[in-house]
């Protein structure tokens, strides 16, 4: 799985811009199928060495896209990213429809640490249910982006609401920006 890091700095684009820090990260076999307990993708970023530096201040802009297929009847997914199994952002239990193949969803999070042990996560969680994506909802959690900031993993944890094979769900691409404070 091919990893790529890239950084900004002065001079890059707007002078006024505090430096950011981005890890992207790309997986076209990442499937998580017929799974009704918790489960989490191989995928995952690293505080300790693929974003170093976190401090309190600091945020997080974290970004994952994949697609996802169901069963033929209707049946619930849920998506939450976390840090070391604590859960920063939760869609909860959404209803998916019968028979999906290939739709696309994507993650998008702002988490901004405001004390080494707490930090206001929000988010928006997208899909497309219906042929277009037109299903979202929006994410807000007290959690913490680590217990001492900047360590731990990011991983993306998805949970069916019934298990079977034909539901399947794919990370393609997982980024995470870390942006100076």
């Amino acid at each position: 799985m091919p990893t790529r890091g890239v950084t900004w700095g002065e001079g890059d684009f707007d002078k006024s811009a505090s430096a950011a820090t981005a890890v992207i990260k790309t997986a076209s076999t990442d499937t998580i199928a017929s799974d009704a307990g918790p489960t989490s993708f191989a995928t995952q970023v690293s505080l300790n060495t693929d974003l170093v530096g976190i401090a309190v201040g600091d945020a997080l802009r974290v970004t994952c896209r994949g697609v996802f297929g169901t069963f033929g009847i209707a049946g619930s997914l849920r998506v939450e990213l976390r840090n070391s199994g604590t859960a920063l952002l939760d869609t909860g239990a959404q209803t998916v429809a019968a028979g999906l193949t290939a739709r696309g969803w994507w993650l998008e999070g702002l988490l901004v640490g405001l004390t080494a042990s707490t930090s206001e996560c929000q988010g928006t969680f997208h899909f497309s249910n219906s042929g277009r994506l037109a299903e979202s909802m929006d994410m807000e959690n007290a959690g913490t982006i680590a217990a001492g900031i900047g360590s731990g993993n990011l991983t993306v944890t998805v949970t069916w609401g019934t298990a079977d094979a034909d539901n399947t769900i794919t990370l393609r691409q997982f980024v995470a920006e870390h942006i100076g404070g």
